[in-house]
């Protein structure tokens, strides 16, 4: 996750929108996203089109 979160910062905006406190927790160098979207009970399906639309958005601009 923390990979994510460094090479698409424009993706943290996701992680607040869903409430989950991953980004700056210590646990984000070892958890994947499906492991942080499932402790969160979330939808993996649906975070990854998302976390997939803020990533392609930014690289348009």
């Amino acid at each position: 996750m923390a990979e994510v979160l460094e090479a698409w910062p424009q993706t943290i905006r996701v992680f607040l929108d869903h409430k989950m406190s991953c980004v700056g927790c210590a646990m984000a160098t070892f958890d994947t996203i499906g492991e942080a979207v499932a402790n969160y009970g979330g939808t993996l399906d649906l975070f990854l089109a998302e976390l997939s639309r803020a990533s392609a958005a930014s690289e348009k601009a």
